[in-house]
């Protein structure tokens, strides 16, 4: 499959995004990493991104995206990259779709490209947040996860772990088996992205995570979140967590707030990505709405 300009420059821009630890974005919208202590490079991408019309504002988005290169699979961090930046480009692409269908169709193509990349030889989680005129949705594939907060700073898991352990919790004697994923990014054929509908009333913000960081479990995780006065205090923290915990996995997260930008773009389509460690602006004259090949 052929990428195209959007998708290759924001794979250039997640690409060297492996560093040790990093923190970035503005306002409500912040994504950090952390390499972790006993890895020796980052698999993670974490990116992102605010698309704003000219002439049609209401079709303004805001999107962050989680990509975690799988563990024994070679070219993690480089199908983690691919995935990201696929998936990100497809959903600013197929904009004349509706939401849901749009996170679907493009989970399946960054499913499609890292396995012409890979042969399935590597592969990747993939979690994304899309807030919008119509509301939050999210999307998701393999262990990565997507939290709803309140405004009360509860929080809420709204992915599914597609885990042995979740899909077999009373299954005894498999204990080496129970993070093996059942699928994710690059398997080929027989991806189901999970499709969630975010209540936009309940959460005042979506946080991304990789294992890496979520992994400290429910309540520790919780009491982070709770605890921080800002977003990114949330991200900050939650990248400093992974350290604390012992640092075996990288560590990623990303969070955004469920209200919409209604800032018009200039004289055409305006595309900004924030990564942990860098900005990048794309304008490009228009975006043509192509429809769903699938």
């Amino acid at each position: 499959m052929n990428r195209d300009p959007i998708q290759r420059k924001l794979a250039e821009f997640l690409t060297p995004q492996g560093v040790f630890r990093a923190v970035g974005g503005a306002g409500e919208i912040w994504v950090g990493t952390n390499l972790g202590s006993v890895r020796k490079d980052n698999q993670d991408r974490v990116l992102a991104i605010q698309v704003r019309y000219a002439n049609r504002p209401r079709d303004n988005f805001t999107l962050c995206v989680l990509a975690d290169g799988i563990g024994g699979l070679s070219n993690g961090a480089e199908a983690a990259a691919l995935a990201a930046s696929t998936f990100a480009s497809s959903a600013i692409r197929l904009v004349a779709l509706p939401i849901e269908r749009r996170l679907w169709s493009s989970a399946q193509e960054a499913n499609v490209a890292v396995y012409e990349a890979f042969g399935g030889r590597s592969g990747a989680t993939l979690s994304g947040v899309f807030v919008g005129e119509s509301g939050a949705f999210g999307v998701n594939i393999g262990d990565s996860r997507i939290y709803g907060v309140t405004s009360e700073r509860s929080v809420r898991q709204l992915s599914v772990d597609d885990t042995f352990q979740n899909y077999a919790k009373n299954a005894v004697g498999l204990a080496e088996q129970r993070n093996a994923l059942i699928q994710f990014v690059g398997m080929g054929e027989g991806v189901e992205p999970h499709i969630i509908a975010g209540d936009t009333y309940r959460y005042s913000y979506f946080l991304l995570t990789s294992d890496g960081v979520h992994g400290v479990g429910d309540s520790l995780f919780g009491k982070i979140v709770s605890s921080a006065a800002t977003p990114q205090d949330v991200i900050r923290r939650l990248v400093t967590l992974n350290d604390i915990s012992g640092g075996t996995d990288n560590g990623s997260a990303a969070i955004v707030s469920n209200r919409q930008d209604r800032e018009p773009g200039t004289d055409g389509t305006t595309i900004r990505a924030i990564s942990p460690i860098d900005r990048l602006e794309i304008w490009i004259p228009v975006v043509v709405p192509q429809p769903d090949r699938r």
